[in-house]
């Protein structure tokens, strides 16, 4: 895991997002969120229940409040990704949706996977998504 200082400033960023979203809550949910939200992405698939109870530990109070993500891009990727004759799967739609969180607080982000596992139509979606 990645806990060096230029990882945190990410996390407050995010967490500085949320909070002027939503400035009458409650400022552990909203650090919660930012560190689930931010890092879920990140994470491979083995290491998510590590990481799910290690929030839990942290947040006993709000670790069951439910991710939230951007609605219009979920619609709008969903349509871009049907125009181009791809299947709008949820888990697609949500690595889409994933890689533009990851790109708002990041300066380089890379796409890893197998070979025919998604990672072209991931961007190029996206890009199709925001043109």
């Amino acid at each position: 895991y990645d806990w060096g200082l230029r990882s945190v400033k990410s996390v407050l960023r995010v967490a500085g997002s949320l909070k002027r979203q939503s400035p009458e809550q409650n400022e552990e949910p909203v650090l919660m969120r930012a560190l689930r939200d931010f890092n879920t992405p990140k994470q491979p698939n083995s290491d998510m229940p590590i990481f799910l109870r290690l929030i839990q530990d942290l947040f006993p109070l709000s670790y069951k409040e439910l991710p939230t993500k951007d609605q219009d891009l979920i619609r709008i990727a969903g349509n871009v990704a049907k125009k181009n004759g791809l299947q709008t799967d949820e888990g697609f739609i949500l690595k889409v949706v994933e890689f533009q969180e990851l790109l708002d607080v990041r300066h380089s982000v890379m796409l890893l996977g197998c070979t025919g596992s998604g990672k072209s139509m991931i961007w190029r979606t996206l890009l199709d998504s925001w043109n």
